[in-house]
């Protein structure tokens, strides 16, 4: 699977507001907007944003930017974003459960949280195994609903927010 079919996990995109969590080589903003849906990018490297703002520019893509943290989303009022989108970008995050609260907190009622990590059986030093990741969505009121492993070498899940 790639980034592209990883996105699909979120369902059609068109007229959803979508929040991208760090906008890397690998980033899914452009083809998500091209789709229409209104696409927010968040990433901790101002370098990678305006690498974004740049092809987002060429490709005639629009992309709202912000500067931060994955786990500081203030900027987001509650329950007010359709569906989230990572692409391996969390697996530099120490305090996944954090984030995954902050998620929580701006998805709308059954909205997905669709992540993918570097799966821990293919690093010689996993930081965190599947259950670590499992449990964390549990507890932070996700339901995981989607957990593939392509490859052996990828770990893709799909949480979707429950409660409130």
């Amino acid at each position: 699977m790639t980034a592209s079919e990883h996105v699909r996990l979120i369902g059609h995109a068109a007229g959803k507001r979508v929040l991208e969590l760090g906008c890397g080589p690998r980033s899914a903003a452009i083809d998500l907007a091209r789709e229409g849906a209104k696409v927010i990018a968040v990433d901790a490297d101002e370098e990678r944003l305006m690498a974004l703002r740049r092809e987002a520019e060429r490709e005639e893509a629009k992309v709202e930017l912000h500067h931060g943290d994955f786990a500081d989303l203030a900027f987001l009022r509650a329950d007010t974003i359709d569906a989230i989108f990572s692409d391996t970008a969390l697996a530099a995050v120490a305090d996944l459960p954090r984030v995954f609260r902050q998620a929580h907190r701006v998805l709308r009622p059954d909205g997905p949280l669709v992540f993918t990590l570097p799966h821990p059986n293919a690093e010689l030093e996993p930081q965190r195994t599947v259950s670590d990741i499992f449990m964390a969505l549990i507890r932070t009121n996700f339901r995981v609903d989607t957990l593939l492993e392509p490859g052996g070498r990828t770990l893709v899940l799909r949480g979707r927010k429950e409660g409130i």
